[in-house]
C-alpha cells in the first residue's frame, strides 16, 4: 500500500495524478552560516569567560576563609595565654588570702650568754 495522505497546496486528490508538495522555504545561505557561527562563538567565548570568573571568584573567597582563619588561630592563641594570665592571678590572690606563717603561742627568749636556739611551743 502507497501513502493514503499526501498534503498538497492543489486542490486535485485523485489517485495515479501526480502531486506537488508543500516547497520548503527554509534555505541556508552564506549570511546565515556566518551569523549562526558567530553566534556559537559568542556563546562558547561567554561559556569561558564565566568558567574563568566563577574559578577567580572560588581563589578570593578561599583566600578570605583562610585569612579568617588565620586571624581566629591568633585570637585563640592570645586568649589562652590571657587564660592563663587570669588562672596565675587568681592563684596567688588565693594564696595570699592564706597564712603561710602559724602564730606563735609561746616564745623562750635566750638568754645573754647562752647560745643556745630558741625554743617555740
Amino acid at each position: 500500500m502507497g501513502r493514503m495522505l499526501t498534503i498538497t497546496n492543489s486542490k486535485e486528490s485523485s489517485l495515479g495524478v501526480k502531486k506537488r508538495g508543500i516547497k520548503r522555504d527554509f534555505a541556508i545561505g552564506q549570511n546565515t552560516i556566518k551569523y549562526v557561527v558567530i553566534s556559537i562563538f559568542t556563546v562558547l567565548a561567554l561559556a569561558y569567560l564565566t568558567q574563568a570568573t566563577e574559578g577567580a571568584n572560588r581563589s578570593l573567597k578561599l583566600q578570605d576563609i583562610n585569612s579568617k582563619k588565620t586571624e581566629m588561630e591568633l585570637k585563640k592563641e592570645r586568649l589562652e595565654i590571657e587564660k592563663v594570665r587570669l588562672q596565675s592571678l587568681q592563684q596567688i590572690d588565693q594564696n595570699i588570702e592564706k597564712p603561710v606563717m602559724e602564730p606563735v603561742s609561746k616564745v623562750n627568749h635566750l638568754e645573754k650568754n647562752n647560745y643556745d636556739l630558741a625554743a617555740v611551743n
